[in-house]
């Protein structure tokens, strides 16, 4: 019997944890699946203690004895026990990487050297013994056949388009939250600050409305931001220094069968990365959803979205931190205020996440890249 087993570091509710549900079905075929208990498949989801998630995984691998194992966002609560069923069963590994960890630890620059190079070999030990790297960025798939790789399959975040749609009457939703006035820029992410960079996703916005707000420009705008974690008290700190407090909506974690709704309080999503190898190997799970909202979208003109999103929606962005971004994105975002019909550009928007996301179609090719690997 042939056992599939999902390992993801990441919660039920995470990007890591959607994507492992909407793949497990495309691998049925090949794999007969080992159900676990609780979540009536063969899913596994990291703890929030890391130590005991580890311990989990390893109980999982031993008492299965898994003929393939898929690490979905590696980190070394699934990378050891992956490695430690390669030893003794001789399991195939798959791996679905968005980033290099080694060089998010770098740049993060809270972690000490040891840590640091301890990532760095259990990553590119990882890469070794892997039958299978999937990646999210199509610059990440070139920086692997660059090192040689033979093995690599671009699968982007993806999106489910039934699910995550334009809202109808969104006007009567923007008016629960005082925004039926208001043109909006907004950002979704995971709000983590990075102490070296002293920035994280939706700098850019508070930031922007801010100066906004200094040029005592007429035009009624606003910010949003989804998402949380520990940067979320650092822009809400800075939003009050900057007496902007009242002009950015800070709406916390949201369900992802609930973005839809959220998003179309937006009228601009914002997607920044930055211009280094982190953000040229990235799609960012936030592009598809913006897509399939139907959104125009601004952003940073770094990774798989060049060539993707019309010329009219890319920022030039320079180096990890640029300072005068923010002032570039009040620069478009004044612009379409003053003529709307440049909204409809987004209008194409849903027909690309269709064509390029849609999670069946990535499932599909998921499952053909698992049926090459069983025998």
């Amino acid at each position: 019997m042939h056992k599939f087993l999902f390992l993801v570091n990441g919660n039920p509710d995470s990007w890591a944890g959607i994507r492992a549900r909407r793949f497990s079905g495309f691998v049925g075929d090949s794999y007969q699946t080992e159900r676990a208990a609780t979540a009536g498949s063969s899913i596994y989801y990291k703890n929030e203690e890391k130590l005991r998630t580890v311990l989990k995984f390893i109980k999982v691998v031993l008492k299965n004895k898994p003929s393939a194992i898929y690490v979905l966002q590696v980190g070394y609560v699934n990378s050891i026990p992956a490695l430690l069923a390669k030893i003794i069963f001789r399991t195939k590994i798959i791996i679905d990487i968005g980033d290099i960890n080694y060089e998010v630890a770098k740049i993060n620059g809270d972690r000490l050297w040891i840590e640091i190079m301890f990532i760095k070999n259990m990553e590119k030990l990882l890469w070794r013994l892997s039958n299978i790297i999937i990646v999210r960025g199509t610059y990440h798939k070139i920086y692997f056949d660059v090192l040689g790789y033979k093995n690599v399959y671009f699968i982007p975040d993806g999106v489910d388009t039934d699910i995550v749609r334009p809202i109808e009457n969104s006007e009567v939703f923007r008016k629960e939250f005082g925004l039926d006035d208001f043109f909006t820029i907004g950002v979704l992410g995971s709000i983590n600050w990075s102490k070296s960079l002293e920035m994280c996703y939706g700098w850019e916005i508070v930031e922007a409305i801010k100066l906004l707000n200094d040029m005592n420009v007429k035009r009624k705008i606003k910010g949003i931001i989804i998402g949380e974690g520990d940067g979320v008290s650092i822009l809400k700190k800075k939003a009050e220094e900057y007496g902007i407090q009242d002009k950015i909506l800070f709406l916390g974690n949201v369900k992802y069968e609930e973005l839809y709704k959220y998003i179309s309080l937006m009228d601009i999503c914002i997607s920044t990365q930055t211009n280094n190898i982190l953000g040229w190997m990235r799609t960012t799970g936030k592009i598809p959803i913006y897509l399939s909202c139907n959104k125009y979208i601004l952003a940073s003109k770094v990774g798989t979205v060049v060539g993707l999103l019309p010329e009219e929606m890319l920022v030039s962005y320079s180096g990890i931190k640029d300072l005068n971004y923010p002032l570039k994105l009040v620069d478009r975002i004044c612009k379409i205020y003053d003529n709307r019909d440049l909204l409809s550009l987004g209008s194409i928007s849903r027909e690309i996440a269709k064509k390029h996301f849609e999670y069946k179609i990535l499932g599909e090719k998921v499952g053909d890249i698992v049926e090459s690997i069983k025998k």
